[in-house]
């Protein structure tokens, strides 16, 4: 997200600086930082390097690229997949719905599976827990992926009603991959503090890359507290959670109920800001000039 942040306000205030981004399992706590893929970035970072402070080389693209997170951590990472701008990545959609109420409570959550997705003291990005039901969180499974499996690239989107009770109101979300066994890998999280008095929720969860196999799918938790990865509000509280929709952006567009990808939606008031506009060779407009009309003599 910063990168990306950072990226369109680059390309804003200066359209013509040559960009290019590449994300992958890499970097602070939970990368895993493999080899192959860090040889990659390096020799991405090399050749833009030798074009334009060195002067020698071809003209690198300007250009998105991604590799999957993987688990076991010596598993091949997916793609490289490269689309001209980040929005171009996830042509496709894959969608679940609920419209049934469930209760989010502060005190909600078993600490022993927050304890094994730490971020800095927990096992490392591929740490496992079981399926079993945490009283007072929120819980949303999507059908088990067929055929090949879909990848998901980019932040989940939960949109949804809330009903809040009590003060100091926060929402933490996990989406994990349940294997066929019952074990579930975190894949994406993120927290969020709703407002006193807010009735809906438009919320994002931070992007990964991950690839659904066959027999696998995704399931998002809500819970209202998921400490230590985020400290546990000082209120006392409950948060009904209804209508729920859950979009993850995909590479693929068709099979497993995927669909063409929309424009998310906005929070009222904001305007959507681009991801990394690429300059566009737009045609000479050609404008039709009237002759002027013949003046009358006196």
């Amino acid at each position: 997200a910063e990168t990306l942040r950072f990226a369109t306000l680059v390309k804003s205030l200066y359209p013509k600086v040559p960009l290019s981004l590449m994300y992958f399992d890499y970097g602070h706590m939970r990368g895993q930082n493999k080899q192959a893929d860090v040889d990659l970035l390096r020799a991405k970072v090399n050749a833009w390097i030798d074009h334009y402070v060195l002067g020698s080389g071809a003209t690198p693209k300007q250009d998105v690229t991604v590799l999957t997170q993987t688990c076991p951590k010596d598993a091949k990472s997916g793609g490289p997949y490269v689309a001209r701008n980040w929005d171009a990545l996830t042509p496709g959609r894959r969608v679940l719905r609920s419209t049934a109420a469930q209760t989010v409570l502060s005190t909600g959550g078993d600490p022993s599976v927050s304890a094994t997705f730490d971020p800095v003291a927990g096992p490392g990005a591929c740490a496992t827990t079981t399926t079993a039901s945490e009283p007072g969180t929120a819980s949303y499974a999507f059908p088990n992926a067929k055929g090949a499996g879909y990848t998901m690239i980019g932040s989940p989107l939960v949109q949804a009603k809330i009903a809040i009770t009590g003060a100091f109101p926060e929402l933490t979300g996990r989406l994990f991959d349940v294997a066929p066994d019952g074990t579930q890998t975190l894949v994406a999280r993120n927290v969020y503090r709703p407002a006193d008095g807010d009735t809906s929720l438009l919320w994002q969860l931070n992007a990964n890359a991950w690839r659904f196999a066959p027999g696998h799918h995704a399931r998002l938790e809500i819970l209202g507290r998921d400490v230590p990865y985020m400290r546990a509000s000082n209120g006392h509280f409950s948060i009904a959670i209804s209508d729920v929709t859950i979009t993850l952006p995909t590479r693929e567009t068709k099979g497993n109920g995927l669909s063409a990808a929309k424009a998310l939606p906005l929070p009222k008031g904001y305007k959507r800001a681009p991801a990394i506009p690429t300059a566009s060779k737009k045609k000479p407009v050609k404008h039709r000039h009237k002759k002027p009309a013949k003046r009358k003599g006196r």
